[in-house]
């Protein structure tokens, strides 16, 4: 009988929000040094949502949210 590996926990990738940008239509945010918009990929996570003071990713069907630093 073959035994399935446990699943790996879930390490979210490390990313930098230095801001986030509120002008035109669409909210944007600056991660690693790029400007992003909701959809765009960033090192394997997509921009799910934009708020205020944080963005929200998602990878490999997990979510998760990175705070603007300061």
């Amino acid at each position: 009988k073959t035994q399935t590996p446990p699943p790996k926990p879930f390490v979210a990738p490390k990313l930098k929000v230095s801001g986030v940008l509120w002008a035109g239509p669409k909210p944007q945010a600056i991660v690693d040094d790029r400007v992003v918009g909701i959809g765009d990929v960033v090192q394997e996570a997509k921009v799910g949502a934009i708020r205020k003071g944080e963005v929200e990713f998602n990878t490999h069907g997990n979510n998760f949210i990175v705070k603007v630093q300061e």
